[in-house]
């Protein structure tokens, strides 16, 4: 059984990760979401899952999504062309991922977020 996601979806991962392997399955990259999902709480110390508002808190669904689809595509990059196109890839979601951490790292950040 998995664990329910809030801040993304299984396919706005897959969107992200542009030529994903169909080897990952929902079930993984539902699991990747959780994963990126307990990471963001952790950085900002504090979890929306329960008031989560797409319109509201967009900001942490496009983390979620860069971070899963980071780890969805590292799990299986054997679609791509070769390695250096999937190491593009993923060195493009470890940049943004890096970016929306550091952001959502800053209380001022995450205080906006509760007044949204």
């Amino acid at each position: 059984m998995t664990e329910t996601v809030t801040y993304t979806s299984a396919a706005r991962v897959q969107g992200r990760a542009h030529n994903m392997s169909a080897n990952v399955s929902t079930d993984e990259i539902s699991t990747f979401i959780v994963d990126a999902e307990d990471l963001i709480d952790g950085v900002m110390k504090y979890s929306f899952k329960g008031s989560f508002d797409t319109t509201k808190h967009s900001l942490l669904q496009a983390a979620a999504t860069v971070i899963a689809a980071l780890s969805a595509v590292a799990a299986d990059p054997s679609t791509f062309s070769d390695l250096p196109e999937a190491q593009g890839l993923m060195d493009v979601l470890w940049a943004e991922s890096w970016r929306f951490l550091t952001l959502l790292s800053d209380t001022r950040t995450v205080e906006w977020l509760k007044q949204r």
